[in-house]
């Protein structure tokens, strides 16, 4: 197939085909206009970031694919990254699918051209990218280099809530749920819903990054959530209902305190985790967190939603629930010779934490002494 290729760093130029070709074609939530968009006005344009959103055209100049990238600098060094890749779980692409039935080798074809049309850098580095997506072999898994580090959790969705929590949880366990249930309702007043408008929205967001930040610190996990982070989320609430991407915040209040929080987004019939918080210590040997997530994914059932994505990380929830783990991969590919030095040394970094992650006995001594050392939720 004869592709024109261009590139663009005002992604307002290719609009209306990038709109286009996400409500027809194959992507994910981290690829849509909606969410490259909101990123570059807010965490990308402070970071100083120079779009490049490749469009390949075929026949009649119809756009069969867009990447959305950017140039992002690394201490010395400019790398090509997916655009927005430290607030997105998966590395795709947006696809027409007549383009995925057609091209047997995917984008290994197109993708000297792709490179050629892009400014000189010193590499390429593509994180979180899916081997398959929705059936189809990813385009770019020719030039998969290594595995990622993490992997992502989806679950099937079913109509009926009822069936679906009855298939992935034994009845003894649905009766201990139940009955802590009960005990939470007894600790006080429960509302469990979303918030009303905008301001509610972004209140959320501020109370759940707080949360979430005192959690990851005494772990000792520190300095994950920013101002850009929070600013993102707030943009991406402002998406109106004729959006593609619609943001789904879930919260749990006991007394009127916010206990536990769920935010996420809707695309493609599909539910994209973003955000987990907890609160209330006390409250916690009733498993708020837990009746949470039940009550989110009941929202989604009855939206009738055909998937919910766990998001990256390994947790004993997402397991017992989770129908498939999707394994991620990388692109690191040198385009100077001083890029050599950057991609060996990334590859090196990825391969070794992932080793540690997938190991059994590494991974929770790391984890006990980085909360040891670390670990304070005054961070």
């Amino acid at each position: 197939m004869q592709i024109d290729i261009t590139v663009h760093s005002d992604p307002g130029v290719v609009r209306d085909e990038w709109l286009a070709l996400q409500s027809t074609g194959l992507t994910t939530l981290y690829q849509t206009y909606e969410w490259c968009t909101a990123w570059l006005d807010t965490i990308g344009r402070a970071d100083g970031v120079n779009p490049q959103i490749v469009v390949g055209r075929g026949a009649g100049g119809k756009a069969v694919f867009i990447l959305p990238l950017v140039i992002q600098q690394h201490g010395n060094y400019r790398i090509v990254e997916w655009l927005g890749s430290n607030v997105a779980t998966y590395g795709y692409g947006i696809y027409d699918s007549a383009f995925l039935a057609d091209g047997g080798s995917g984008m290994a074809p197109y993708w000297p051209s792709v490179l050629s049309s892009l400014p000189a850098t010193d590499a390429i580095w593509l994180n979180h990218l899916p081997a398959a997506w929705r059936g189809h072999p990813h385009p770019l898994a020719t030039l998969f280099s290594t595995r990622s580090a993490n992997q992502t959790h989806q679950i099937s969705l079913k109509p009926c809530y009822d069936e679906l929590y009855a298939s992935k949880r034994s009845s003894s366990s649905r009766r201990g749920a139940s009955r802590r249930d009960r005990q939470l309702c007894a600790a006080g007043e429960v509302k469990f819903g979303r918030p009303e408008d905008k301001t509610r929205r972004d209140q959320l967001i501020d109370e759940m990054i707080i949360q979430q930040t005192c959690q990851l610190a005494a772990r000792g996990v520190h300095n994950v959530f920013d101002d850009g982070i929070t600013n993102f989320l707030k943009k991406m609430s402002e998406l109106t209902p004729d959006s593609q991407v619609s943001i789904f915040p879930q919260y749990l209040e006991v007394n009127g305190r916010l206990v536990a929080a769920k935010l996420g987004f809707v695309f493609d019939g599909t539910y994209w985790a973003m955000i987990s918080s907890l609160d209330a210590a006390e409250l916690h040997k009733f498993s708020p967190g837990d009746y949470a997530l039940r009550r989110t994914i009941a929202a989604c059932c009855e939206r009738e939603l055909e998937v919910f994505d766990f998001a990256t990380g390994d947790s004993d929830y997402k397991h017992h629930w989770s129908d498939s783990s999707i394994a991620l991969h990388e692109i690191i590919q040198a385009r100077s010779a001083r890029g050599v030095l950057w991609t060996t040394a990334k590859r090196a970094s990825i391969d070794a934490k992932r080793i540690v992650k997938n190991s059994t006995y590494l991974w929770p001594k790391l984890a006990k002494l980085r909360k040891a050392t670390l670990g304070s939720v005054d961070s």
